[in-house]
């Protein structure tokens, strides 16, 4: 678990995705790359699910995310990302969204 580079909310990786990510920042020798190191992988915690599936969000990524109360997560590819359902809805609620033509997808 840790928290996005961007965006304000907490990402949760399988283990072999998260070294997957961090070996590909590496490996690009980018100071995008570099950050990513530092950032998302400097605030990493190893979690383990409790008996209910669950896990524990440390403080500092609880703060991070402003996560005080409900949840909302959403699955994205090989992470998961642990949102504050008001900030998520200022990110992307649907007014985002509304002036895009999604029906060739929907």
């Amino acid at each position: 678990v840790s928290r996005h580079i961007n965006l304000p909310c907490v990402v949760v990786y399988r283990p072999d995705a998260f070294d997957a990510l961090l070996d590909q920042a590496e490996r690009s020798g980018t100071k995008e790359g570099k950050a990513l190191i530092r950032v998302v992988g400097g605030t990493a915690r190893t979690m383990v699910l409790d008996k209910a599936g669950r896990i524990s969000v440390p403080g500092l990524l609880r703060d991070h995310a402003g996560l005080s109360g409900p949840t909302f997560v959403t699955g994205q590819d090989q992470h998961l990302e642990v949102w504050d359902p008001e900030r998520w809805h200022a990110h992307y609620g649907i007014a985002k969204f509304e002036a895009m033509d999604f029906s060739d997808w929907m």
